[in-house]
């Protein structure tokens, strides 16, 4: 059996709505992208903390990560958090590292990262 193509009833082009007035409203507008770690920070993070911080913070003693983990740089301030329009956000003293292991528990256990200083939750800066 031969199937024919589908056709659009709709055009696929996004169209801006219309005010109460009939002039038409601005689409929204992307918000800027978010700030990226440079790799000059990234280093002297990394060589200033060397392998996985967790255990040194506290923080997941029951889970071992032995320094062999491959490493991540973490925001304590979570980017998600409102915090990207900030330029400290990216700064070295916002910045720590975890294994992955650990970098997954912070964010799946934001409260106990948070007692810990991995996760500085929104207002408390």
């Amino acid at each position: 059996m031969k199937r024919s193509a589908i056709q659009r009833k709709t055009s696929m082009r996004r169209t801006s709505k219309l005010s109460v007035a009939g002039s038409p409203v601005p689409a929204q507008r992307r918000k800027p992208p978010r700030g990226k770690v440079t790799p000059e920070v990234y280093a002297e993070v990394v060589e200033r903390d060397g392998s996985c911080r967790a255990h040194s913070m506290g923080f997941g003693l029951d889970s071992r990560c032995g320094g062999f983990r491959p490493v991540v740089v973490h925001h304590r301030i979570l980017k998600g958090a409102g915090g990207t329009s900030r330029p400290e956000i990216n700064q070295p003293g916002n910045l720590v590292v975890l294994c992955d292991l650990h970098h997954d528990l912070a964010h799946a256990h934001p409260a106990e990262a948070s007692r810990h200083g991995v996760i500085i939750r929104k207002g408390t800066q």
